[in-house]
C-alpha cells in the first residue's frame, strides 16, 4: 500500500496543482487499492462530523463505513450553527452547516426565527441518527437551555444511546448561545425570576441524577452547578470521577460547608476547577477543602469566595487571584481573611506551583511577592480597593 501511495503522490508533484485531480487520486489511491476495513475507518475517524456527514453522499461504500458506530463516539452538538449564510435577494439560508463553514458574521442579522427552527431539526435529526447507528458514546458536548428553551426532551434522547463508556461531559444546560437574542424572553419581575430560578433547580437536579446514572464511568466532567446536597450526592455517585469543573450556575450562590467536605469522598478527583460567586460583606463565609487525592486546584474564577483551610496532602498545583468585591463597601479593619500563604504552609505540604510559579520554599521572597497579588489578608492587601 505504500508503494501505491508514494508513486502516485510522485505523479501528482510532476502535474501542475489540481485540487479536483488531486482528490480523484487520493480517492482512488487510498480506496480502490482493497484497504482493509479497520484502515478505512481510521481515516474517516479524521474528519469532524459535518466532514463525516458530506462523505456519506459519495458513495454507498462511503455511506456504509460512515454509518460504523465507531465513528461516532465524540458528539458535539455545539459545531452546528444557527445557519450558514443568507443569498442577497430571497434571504434564503443555502450551504452546510459545520463548524468550517464560511459566513459573514454579520449575515447573522438576517437570521430569522425560521433559521432557528431549522437549526433544531437539524440537532432533532443528528439525535436519531446516532440513536439508529447506537455508538457507545466517549464524549459529549453541548450548550443549550434545558429548561427554558425547551431543550429537555430533545437532550434526553441522548439517553437513548449508550453512555457507559463516556469519559468527557462538557454541558452547559444554563443557556442557549445559538438562540438570537430577539427570541428571548422580555424582561421579567423579581417573582417570576424567583419562579424559574426554583424551577430550574428542580429540573437540573432530575436531569443531573439521570445522568450519572446513565455515564457511571465519567473520567472529566464540565458543568454549571447549583451548589445542594442533592446535586453533590449525585457527584459522588461517579466513583471514578478525576477532572471536575464546576461553573456557576446564576451570578450569586452562597454554599454551604458540608458540600465541601464531600469533595473528601471523591476517591479519585486529581483536578478541580471552581467558579463560585457569594456576595461579599463583612461576615462573608470562608471555606475548607478537604480532598485525599487533589493534585490541582484553581480558584481564579471565583469571586468573594475565600479559604478558611485545606486539606490537601498531594496538592502540586494552586492557581487563584485577588477576588473582585461583590458587596457593599466596607471599611478594611472590618474584614479579617485568612492568609492564603498560612493556608497552603499548614495544609498543602507538596505544593510545587502557585499560578505559574514555581515554589522551592513557601518562605522565599517569590512566594512573598505572589501573596502581595492573590492574598486578600491585612498583611498583603491593606485596602479593599481592586
Amino acid at each position: 500500500m505504500a508503494d501505491i501511495v508514494s508513486d502516485e503522490c510522485a505523479d501528482v508533484k510532476k502535474r501542475k496543482p489540481d485540487t479536483t485531480q488531486c482528490s480523484l487520486i487520493a480517492t482512488k489511491s487510498l480506496f480502490d487499492a482493497k484497504l482493509p476495513p479497520e484502515l478505512k475507518l481510521k481515516i474517516f475517524s479524521y474528519l469532524n462530523q459535518r466532514e463525516k456527514g458530506q462523505c456519506m453522499f459519495v458513495s454507498t461504500e462511503w455511506n456504509s463505513i460512515i454509518r460504523s458506530p465507531e465513528l461516532w463516539q465524540h458528539v458535539n452538538l455545539r459545531e452546528f450553527r444557527l445557519c450558514y449564510g443568507h443569498d442577497d435577494t430571497s434571504g434564503s439560508t443555502q450551504g452546510y452547516d459545520g463548524p468550517d463553514t464560511a459566513m459573514d458574521t454579520s449575515s447573522y442579522s438576517q437570521c430569522t426565527q425560521q433559521c432557528y427552527g431549522s437549526y433544531i431539526n437539524r440537532i432533532e435529526n443528528y439525535i436519531s441518527f446516532l440513536i439508529d447507528i447506537q455508538p457507545k458514546v466517549k464524549r459529549l458536548e453541548f450548550s443549550f437551555d434545558l429548561i427554558e428553551d425547551n431543550w429537555m426532551a430533545t437532550v434526553d434522547r441522548l439517553f437513548h444511546l449508550n453512555m457507559s463508556e463516556l469519559r468527557y461531559a462538557d454541558i452547559n444546560w444554563r443557556d442557549t448561545p445559538t438562540k438570537p437574542s430577539y427570541l428571548s424572553s422580555p424582561n421579567q419581575n423579581l417573582n417570576d425570576v424567583k419562579y424559574k430560578t426554583r424551577r430550574r433547580c428542580r429540573k437540573f437536579l432530575n436531569f443531573l441524577e439521570e445522568f450519572v446514572e446513565e455515564a457511571p464511568n465519567l473520567q472529566s466532567l464540565v458543568i454549571p452547578f447549583e451548589w445542594s446536597s442533592r446535586s453533590m450526592k449525585a457527584l459522588l455517585s461517579l466513583k471514578r470521577l478525576k477532572n471536575l469543573a464546576l461553573e456557576k450556575y446564576f451570578v450569586f450562590q452562597r454554599p454551604v460547608q458540608e458540600v465541601f467536605n464531600s469533595l473528601g469522598q471523591m476517591p479519585c478527583l486529581e483536578r478541580l476547577v471552581l467558579e463560585i460567586w457569594t456576595p461579599s460583606s463583612a461576615d462573608m463565609s470562608k471555606y475548607s477543602i478537604i480532598s485525599p487525592s487533589l493534585r490541582y486546584l484553581d480558584l481564579s474564577q471565583c469571586r468573594g469566595f475565600y479559604l478558611q483551610s485545606v486539606d490537601l496532602p498531594l496538592l502540586e498545583v494552586f492557581i487563584d487571584e485577588r477576588k473582585p468585591w461583590n458587596g457593599p463597601l466596607t471599611f478594611p479593619s472590618q474584614i479579617n481573611l485568612p492568609c492564603i500563604g498560612n493556608i497552603l504552609r499548614e495544609g498543602a505540604p507538596k505544593l510545587l506551583r502557585i499560578n505559574t510559579s514555581v515554589i522551592t520554599s513557601m518562605e522565599s521572597e517569590a512566594v512573598e511577592a505572589i501573596l502581595k497579588t492573590i492574598c486578600p489578608c491585612r498583611h498583603h492587601k491593606s485596602s479593599i480597593t481592586m
